[in-house]
């Protein structure tokens, strides 16, 4: 590095420094200003015997060496972590508490996006996948759309560019969700959005779903036969609403009404999709986020996605929680896969996991409450900056990670 070259990060540092100092007691921890200026110097690659006059540098270098010979003091212990953990689930998982089932991808999606988007300097800006199994009315396509939205003018070159698969089994709801969408969509986020009125499960067949017309609709038969790979006419098919104008209008809620729906698994859509004469996934395309929420069935999803987890082309998973067992029970599959999984609270992501993270207050209290659960690939970068993220106002919690 030449001198003039040092001189110029030199005083660019020395602005930062002043900057930083200027943030005062707010939530910026003030001891950390020492230890980023000495992850500055090491980035530069400066050695003190370079600036010998810099007396003040040689005393920032000698803090932030400090900081980091008593960075056990920034860290709790697995059981204090067990401690905290357990507290807050006292608090959190409680009859009639629906606070914790809004904390969601809406929820999550500024987050999603900061991580894409600090990958995205140092890498090729593919595009990303993320599918909405349960897609409902259409609300969640659209929030999505908007939360990863290209950047525009002059930085459009720098955007992250997605491809949404929304998927619905309900014909009603579909219906209602294509003429949503299809009123509030520009044409770009139209071309970056797929539609789906089919249903996932972990086997394939035209299962019957009872379909109220709402919401609360689920897969109830077990119809199972082998479904070959969705051709273009069946996609066609499957992407438009079977009702004609206006037969929506005066349609009851009905919680008679079964339909029988084209059933697939997650594995299987996305080989069809990636096929020639579809392609509207690229093969070994990252799946970035995959959001389930059917009622119950979100587990059965996940079984039906095995080969996607195995070669972890998903980063991250939410799913819906109802009961503990159903918790359990998708913490340890997703484990055998390499992924970790958290329930979600306003400020924590709380472990679980059967050995080391289950708490006892979830076996005493099985129903009646209702959250959403993460799952993301374990020790990865974008899972660690998640974590850190997440806990930015607790510099131990973010410095436990490796504990988990």
């Amino acid at each position: 590095m030449s001198f003039s070259t040092f001189s110029r990060r030199r005083a660019s540092l020395s602005s930062s420094r002043r900057r930083l100092e200027g943030v005062g007691s707010g939530r910026f921890p003030s001891n950390l200003l020492s230890f980023f200026l000495g992850i500055t110097l090491c980035y530069l690659n400066v050695s003190p015997s370079f600036i010998p006059h810099n007396e003040e540098l040689h005393q920032n270098q000698e803090a932030a060496a400090v900081v980091m010979t008593n960075s056990a003091s920034l860290i709790y212990s697995k059981d204090e972590l067990k401690k905290i953990f357990n507290e807050i689930v006292k608090k959190e998982v409680q009859y009639n508490n629906w606070d914790m089932g809004c904390n969601d991808l809406q929820f999550l999606a500024p987050y999603f996006r900061s991580i894409l988007y600090r990958r995205g300097w140092s890498e090729n800006r593919s595009r990303k996948v993320i599918i909405d199994v349960g897609a409902n009315s259409g609300d969640d396509t659209l929030s999505i759309l908007k939360s990863f939205q290209p950047i525009l003018q002059m930085c459009h070159p720098y955007s992250i560019p997605i491809q949404l698969i929304s998927v619905e089994p309900s014909p009603k709801v579909f219906c209602e969700m294509t003429d949503t969408v299809s009123t509030k969509l520009v044409e770009e986020d139209s071309r970056n959005s797929l539609l789906l009125n089919v249903a996932l499960s972990d086997k394939t067949g035209h299962l019957i779903f009872a379909d109220p017309g709402n919401e609360g609709g689920k897969l109830i038969g077990d119809n199972y036969t082998t479904l070959a790979k969705m051709t273009p006419g069946e996609l066609e098919s499957f992407s438009h609403c079977k009702y004609e104008d206006g037969e929506l209008t005066d349609m009851p809620i009905d919680n008679e009404r079964k339909s029988a729906v084209p059933t697939y698994t997650l594995d299987l859509l996305l080989s069809s999709l990636e096929e020639p004469g579809l392609e509207k996934v690229h093969r070994d395309e990252e799946i970035f986020v995959v959001k389930i929420d059917t009622e119950g069935h979100d587990y059965n999803v996940l079984l039906g996605a095995k080969d996607l987890l195995r070669r972890k082309r998903i980063t991250f998973i939410i799913f819906e929680v109802w009961t503990n067992h159903f918790v359990k029970l998708i913490a340890q599959y997703m484990m055998q896969y390499d992924y970790q999984c958290f329930l979600l609270t306003k400020d924590t992501l709380v472990p679980v996991q059967e050995r080391d993270w289950w708490y006892f207050h979830m076996d005493n209290f099985t129903s009646g409450w209702w959250g959403n659960g993460l799952c993301g690939i374990k020790g990865s970068n974008d899972m660690q900056l998640l974590w850190r993220m997440y806990h930015s106002d607790n510099l131990k919690l973010i410095n436990s990670y490796d504990l988990l």
